[in-house]
């Protein structure tokens, strides 16, 4: 006997069923708004049925704008409390509460206009019932339509996990993998909806600048140009700049395509002139995220984790919460924290005169994490020295142990200094580079996904820009070349 799965007959059937079961299925579903968590959805796209069966959500429900990332949908809340636990054990903010009104209880924020976390945007992923949904979210995709893939996050330099969704050949969606070693199943607000980078405002093609309009160009031009004025230049007439989410693969082939050009003026826009790099360890974040639970006592010097590396503050604020470490830090104030004054406390903390050094003596696994952006200019210099000169007094460098950390705003510096991308010998730095453009000596300026700099445009310097998005250097005298974001290549970090 043969027994038929696929037949004509049975696919009609199955599509009678479906069209009974839409037809009563309840307007009010809490699981149509959640992309991707229907089966009954899933069903009726792949057998088929009538168009308007697909998604059928016929109730209207009230919306609230938590922040400009997040809506808040409050007749489909259930009042489990996973937003309010998440935002208070995780987040650190009382902001989002469980409260009382005419009607009973109901989620809102107990102050403020919108949700500050910087990690807020992962209450997406935890509302089992779609009350908290991303903003604008107008599209619903299937799992036979899309495909997942692993990427990283290149918006800071915590360097976690990512998970990129993709609908045909579109970027649709950015969330947090389960991977505790890293992330801790969270991804920072920046990270989750970059997504929108990756699909507006790019230039597809080669654009160069004619008659003071930006006209596209093949690629054969683009690189002719190129050749015909790197061939009219010496060597010290030329500079390369590599900016924010470069990979490293790129930096080492473009370092080594400088080394046989003979070209000595290089650097990185994140690499801060205080920071050695005499030993990899000097630029580290040697603890790691997952290790820096095991620390008793934290200081922590020029970085605002809340602002500046929200998945940090994620990891630390459990411990801070519960007593299990004592936190201060030095050249930023944060309420969460205890706040030991500007950067000139490192001195005394050196020469153990400050009373929170005792702190760090005591403590089984003291950590010690610098901010980089504090590490630019004089005073950085000082600033470095003093926080290494802490750590080794205080025992946070030894055998079994190595709490010493630089925390860096951009993924891409770690990897540039390991592959030696920084000024060679006689070259010049990031700020020299910059002064020596504005004195025209420079006569040709490659930027690499360097978009900061203040410029304008400099009639005796042909500015070649690589990268994904050129609003900020619209008005150099430049040649654009398209570059491919990171979360669409496999490149190495």
């Amino acid at each position: 006997m043969k027994v038929k799965t696929h037949s004509q007959a049975i696919e009609d059937q199955k599509q009678k069923i479906l069209r009974y079961i839409n037809a009563h299925h309840p307007p009010e579903c809490l699981d149509c708004p959640k992309t991707g968590n229907c089966h009954l959805q899933t069903a009726t796209f792949v057998h088929g049925g009538p168009a308007d069966a697909v998604g059928i959500v016929g109730a209207t429900f009230r919306k609230k704008a938590l922040n400009p990332w997040i809506d808040f949908y409050p007749d489909r809340c259930i009042q489990c409390g996973l937003c309010t636990a998440f935002m208070d054990q995780v987040a650190g903010s009382s902001q989002l509460q469980l409260m009382r009104d005419q009607d009973g209880f109901v989620i809102d924020m107990a102050y403020g206009d919108q949700l500050e976390a910087g990690v807020s945007g992962n209450l997406v992923d935890l509302c089992p019932s779609g009350a908290i949904v991303k903003a604008g979210e107008d599209a619903h995709f299937y799992p036979n339509d899309i495909k997942k893939s692993m990427s990283i996050d290149v918006m800071d330099g915590c360097g976690a996990k990512t998970l990129v969704t993709a609908h045909k050949d579109k970027v649709v969606e950015i969330s947090a993998p389960n991977d505790v070693s890293k992330n801790h199943f969270w991804i920072s607000v920046i990270a989750r909806f970059s997504v929108d980078g990756l699909i507006h405002n790019r230039a597809l093609s080669p654009m160069m600048k004619k008659e003071g309009k930006l006209e596209p160009v093949s690629w054969i031009d683009a690189f002719k140009a190129v050749v015909r004025k790197v061939a009219d230049l010496k060597p010290e007439q030329m500079a390369f700049l590599a900016g924010d989410g470069v990979d490293v693969e790129t930096l080492y082939l473009l370092r080594e395509l400088l080394d046989d050009m003979g070209v000595s003026h290089r650097d990185m826009l994140s690499r801060p002139s205080g920071l050695p790099f005499r030993e990899r360890g000097d630029y580290l974040f040697n603890t790691s995220f997952e290790k820096l639970r095991e620390a008793d006592a934290c200081l922590i010097v020029g970085h605002a984790p809340n602002r500046d590396s929200p998945l940090l503050k994620a990891y630390l604020h459990p411990y801070f919460r519960n007593n299990e470490a004592q936190i201060a830090t030095v050249g930023v104030e944060d309420e969460r924290y205890a706040s030991l004054g500007p950067f000139s406390t490192l001195e005394a903390l050196a020469q153990k005169k400050h009373p929170f050094f005792e702190v760090l003596c005591a403590a089984k696994n003291p950590a010690i994490i610098v901010g980089d952006q504090c590490l630019n200019g004089e005073d950085g210099k000082f600033i470095y020295e003093w926080s290494r000169l802490i750590a080794k007094a205080s025992g946070c460098i030894r055998e079994d142990w190595n709490g010493f950390n630089i925390m860096h705003s951009s993924i891409t510096t770690v990897g540039g200094l390991d592959v030696g991308f920084y000024p060679s010998k006689g070259g010049w730095d990031t700020e020299s580079i910059k002064r020596m453009v504005r004195g025209r000596q420079i006569k040709l300026l490659y930027l690499m996904h360097a978009e900061d700099l203040p410029f304008g445009s400099l009639e005796d310097t042909f500015i070649i820009y690589q990268g994904h998005h050129m609003d900020r250097v619209r008005s150099m005298q430049i040649l654009y070349c398209q570059a491919v974001f990171i979360p669409k290549k496999m490149g190495f970090m």
